[in-house]
């Protein structure tokens, strides 16, 4: 799934994170300056209902052609 943040420090292994609110959450966890939320909830809730519209938009406009086009013509032999 995408996004996808792939994070190497040290001779740890990679955090891997996928979907932006859990990428989101361990930005701001990781890196409390500058917020990236905002500093008031009702900056957070803003925030948080633009992320969640444009997953929404993301998915009904980019990712349902992109596994069209990758997988199902692929998988019905259509190109």
């Amino acid at each position: 799934l995408v996004p996808v943040l792939v994070e190497r420090t040290g001779e740890e292994p990679p955090l891997v994170l996928c979907e932006p609110r859990a990428i989101l959450d361990h930005l701001e966890e990781a890196h409390p300056e500058p917020a990236l939320l905002g500093r008031e909830a009702a900056e957070r809730a803003e925030a948080r209902r633009l992320l969640t519209w444009f997953e929404r938009k993301f998915e009904f406009e980019a990712s349902g052609f992109i596994l069209h086009e990758k997988i199902e013509k692929r998988l019905l032999s259509l190109g």
